[in-house]
Parts: structure tokens; C-alpha cells; sequence
């Protein structure tokens, strides 16, 4: 009797529901990866690649080293010329690896500005352009340069989150020292975007603002107790006096 040959084992192809649960691992182990290292893991595979720069990956991601890293401190250059932005770690034993220089697409200057930041993205303006950007994955957003308003100038600019809707904007209070009244104006980081008027009030705030629940507090720039609030849902902005200001308004 002859000898049969065994025929070759053909490798079986991995089925979808073997292949589903293959990415389902590697997104998990990657969530668990520091920001600065899936810059490096973005190059491994196309497939990787896509997975690292989908939008709800980068949420997930952040929520979770949110939650689970000590906070960060910004703390902006003033020697000299402000040219950078450092960050701190609190409660760390080196103190030479506390501080650390923070990566931006453009020097602030002597006429630059760091405006705010928003879960991990930082905002500036230098000589009226405002830029957004993340100094982990060095992407950058240019702002739609603001538009001049005769007689105004721009006393306060803000950087906001709107958790409702995952959304990144801007505020700018233009002021006139003659009629004393401040025009808002705000943008909202998205495809087709422009910068609009959401509301006109009779003072500026002197610091940033403050989010509770989606609506922004700042305190007044005024001689009474004072603060403006700013519903990010309902673009509706807001003054709220003290009954000291009430009264004399009536007298």
C-alpha cells in the first residue's frame, strides 16, 4: 500500500468576531498607555494608528488618566520675556524633574498672552491671533483671526468647555471707554466656524471664569460687588449686582 502524504494544514484566517476582540484588547491596553508614549505607538500600524486618533478614544483617554493621575499645574514664564509655559507636578521628590517646559507652536513674546486651558489643550493670543493647541500630540488650531470693532478694544479673553456638547471655545469682551458698554463676542471650535455676538453688558470681568455645571462665573471688573455669568447651552450672558448697586441705581 502506498504512502499518503499528509496535505499541508492551510492556516485559518482569524474570524470577525476573533479579530473584534483582538482590537477591543489593544484599545484597552492602550488606554492604559501615557499620552507621550501613544505618539510613538501611532507609527506601529496603520490599525493602531486609527485607533489612537479616533475622537472617543482621545475622550476615554483622557477621562480616565483624568481620574486616576494628579492634576497639573501651568505655570506661565515671567522672567524676562515671557517666551514659554511649564508645567508642574505636585508632590514630586526630584525637584529638578518638577518643572518641565511645555511645547508651543509659537513664542508668547512681549505682546503674547496665555489665555486658559481645557482638559489638556492650551490656548494663547499673540497680537490678536488666537491659536489651541494640544502640547502632547502638537496639533493645532488656528482661530479665524477676531474681527475689529471701531471705538472697542479687547480687554478679556477666555478659553471654555462645554461638557454638554464636547465643544472648545473662545471669548473675547470688547470695551468702550466712552459709552461704557463691553460687547461679547465667542467662538466655537468646530468645521465653518466664525466668531459671533452673544451679548452686550455694561462692564468687563479681570480674571478667568470659573465653570459650574456648564454655566461660567467671573468676577466684575467694577467699584460693586458683582459677577457675570455666561450659560454656554443657552449662549445667554449675564450680570448679577449686589443690592448695594440696586439701590443707588434706583436713587
Amino acid at each position: 500500500m502506498a504512502n499518503q502524504e499528509t496535505p499541508p494544514q492551510i492556516a485559518e484566517q482569524p474570524s470577525e468576531q476573533t479579530e473584534q476582540l483582538n482590537n477591543d484588547a489593544t484599545k484597552m491596553i492602550l488606554m492604559h498607555a501615557p499620552a507621550i508614549s501613544l505618539l510613538r505607538y501611532q507609527l506601529v500600524c496603520k490599525n493602531w494608528a486609527a485607533m489612537i486618533q479616533e475622537p472617543q478614544f482621545k475622550k476615554d483617554h483622557f477621562k480616565r488618566n483624568d481620574a486616576t493621575n494628579e492634576p497639573l499645574r501651568l505655570l506661565k514664564e515671567v522672567e524676562e520675556v515671557s517666551s514659554g509655559v511649564f508645567c508642574e507636578k505636585p508632590m514630586v521628590v526630584d525637584v529638578n524633574l518638577q518643572h518641565c517646559k511645555i511645547w508651543m507652536p509659537r513664542d508668547l513674546g512681549s505682546d503674547g498672552q496665555f489665555v486658559g486651558s481645557c482638559n489638556g489643550l492650551l490656548c494663547i493670543e499673540v497680537k490678536g491671533e488666537i491659536t489651541v493647541f494640544n502640547p502632547i500630540t502638537r496639533e493645532v488650531v488656528y482661530l479665524t483671526k477676531a474681527t475689529y470693532i471701531k471705538g472697542y478694544v479687547v480687554v478679556h479673553t477666555d478659553f471654555l468647555f462645554h461638557s454638554a456638547t464636547g465643544e472648545y471655545k473662545v471669548m473675547l469682551f470688547y470695551w468702550n471707554p466712552t459709552t461704557t458698554s463691553c460687547v461679547v463676542n465667542l467662538y466655537t471650535l468646530c468645521p465653518n466656524s466664525s466668531w459671533r455676538q452673544v451679548g452686550e453688558i455694561s462692564c468687563f470681568p479681570y480674571n478667568g471664569g470659573v465653570n459650574v455645571e456648564d454655566t461660567i462665573y467671573w468676577p466684575y471688573m467694577s467699584d460693586y460687588d458683582a459677577i457675570i455669568s455666561f450659560d454656554l447651552s443657552k449662549e445667554k450672558i449675564e450680570e448679577q449686582f449686589s443690592d448695594m448697586k440696586d439701590d443707588m441705581l434706583q436713587i
